[in-house]
């Protein structure tokens, strides 16, 4: 059902875009025709103080009132990921002058001293946000491009979240924890099988987004708010009322993802730590009603926790996040699934220690990466080693076969199968219609 709610609230808003801007043929080739974003009428954009600008060309441009400005020297310096914040430049750097309410913006850096709305004219090249790369239609365009990572080495960006996002898929809890609503393994599959030809049309709408937005939308860019798009641009659609229920369906879809995913995993980790951790190892005796408590007590204490380290990584987009999630599953979970489903000869200690060395390295790379966005030092180092930037970004490609290898040197090393495993492999691969299926979590 989640998945279907998704997809229902982005294809309604695309298909009505389509309607109301064009095919996609003719979106992509008024794209190609567009070197840089340019707005196709007049926009009004808010600057800030101590927003920095990086305009691309010389602009015209309209203030409401003359406002100071610090030109910066240089080129903003490449990021270590794009989507993680980067340290501001000195306040002291560059030299202060004031814009008059009509002024050029020159090309270069600009940071704003005081705070003023700017009227950006169509057709001109709209200025990019401290936080977002600068890019050509051509640039944009391109699978492999310079927006992929931003780190230089494009392709091992790429490839690394493509596993990291197919191999985590199958780890996720809350995505493993809806298979225990179904019946039976034919009932499972049925709904893989239907799961994937959902997000496999959702993932068909994403780009066109990005394209109409570009066209439509480019000052987006100035504000670092791309991630609004899909809520900016319905309503760009008239009437005015059919443009707001666009939005309002999208937004309602994207709260019910969210909230599914929450819901998701506040019970699978509120069911480890209150039926595995607290009623097998720590009160193996407790009674019902106890186990009942210190399943609603996880969960309290598991969502506190998650909302206030959520705090510490608001500055980041969200896609950067999303991203990471699926990483540290496909390094953990992912391969204790695989091992624990297809291979006898999996041990408990082989199986513990690939998933806590396998998920813990991508953990450490990932927070790597975190502290490079407030370390000009390390932030440094990644950038003149842009593989190693690449590896702790996406460590998808590093982590899984590490986890995998020791899950199976530790099981072979040590070797010594806990009781029953043929059985269970039997339960497991025998076909239902033989009646021999079992409760996976006995009591």
């Amino acid at each position: 059902m989640q998945f279907a709610v998704k997809l229902f609230a982005i294809t309604v808003p695309v298909f009505v875009l389509l309607v109301h801007f064009g095919t996609p043929g003719g979106l992509f080739a008024a794209l190609a025709g567009r070197e840089a974003p340019a707005p196709p009428q007049p926009v009004v954009v808010h600057a800030a103080p101590g927003d920095e600008w990086q305009v691309t060309q010389a602009i015209s441009v309209h203030l409401d009132r003359p406002t100071p400005v610090r030109l910066l020297p240089g080129a903003r310096p490449p990021a270590v990921y794009v989507g993680a914040p980067q340290a501001p430049a000195p306040a002291g750097d560059g030299t202060e002058t004031t814009l008059a309410t009509e002024a050029f913006l020159p090309a270069g850096r600009v940071r704003w001293v005081q705070g003023t709305d700017v009227r950006l004219p169509a057709g001109q090249p709209v200025p990019f946000g401290a936080q977002t790369p600068p890019s050509t239609t051509s640039s944009w365009l391109q699978p492999f491009g310079p927006l992929a990572g931003g780190s230089g080495q494009p392709l091992l960006f790429t490839y690394s979240l493509i596993v990291a996002i197919l191999c985590g898929t199958m780890g996720l809890p809350h995505i493993l924890v809806r298979f225990y609503t179904n019946p039976d393994a034919r009932a499972a599959r049925r709904t893989a099988w239907l799961v994937l030809v959902l997000v496999g049309l959702f993932y068909l709408w994403p780009p066109l987004y990005g394209v109409i937005g570009r066209l439509r939308a480019p000052q987006l860019y100035t504000g670092d708010l791309t991630d609004s798009v899909v809520l900016l641009l319905p309503r760009q659609v008239e009437p005015r009322l059919l443009g707001d229920a666009l939005a309002a369906i999208t937004a309602a879809g994207a709260f019910a993802a969210f909230a599914a995913t929450l819901s998701g995993l506040l019970i699978s980790l509120a069911g480890a730590l209150g039926h595995d951790i607290y009623g097998r190892w720590l009160r193996p005796d407790a009674s019902g009603p106890a186990r009942s408590r210190a399943f609603r007590a996880s969960a309290l204490g598991a969502g506190v926790a998650a909302a206030l380290l959520g705090l510490l990584v608001e500055n980041f987009d969200i896609n950067v996040l999303v991203g990471w999630a699926f990483a540290i599953a496909a390094s953990s979970f992912f391969p204790l699934l695989v091992l624990g489903i297809w291979w006898r000869g999996l041990t408990t200690a082989g199986a513990a220690l690939g998933t806590a060395v396998g998920g813990g390295a991508a953990t450490l790379a990932i927070v790597t990466t975190m502290l490079a966005a407030a370390s000009p030092q390390l932030s440094e180092v990644l950038v003149r080693h842009p593989a190693l930037a690449v590896v702790l970004a996406q460590p998808a490609i590093v982590a899984i076969p590490l986890a995998f290898a020791v899950m199976v040197g530790t099981s072979l090393a040590r070797p010594g199968l806990p009781g029953g495993v043929a059985g269970k492999m039997l339960q497991l691969h025998i076909p239902d219609r033989l009646g021999l299926r079992r409760d996976y979590i006995p009591e």
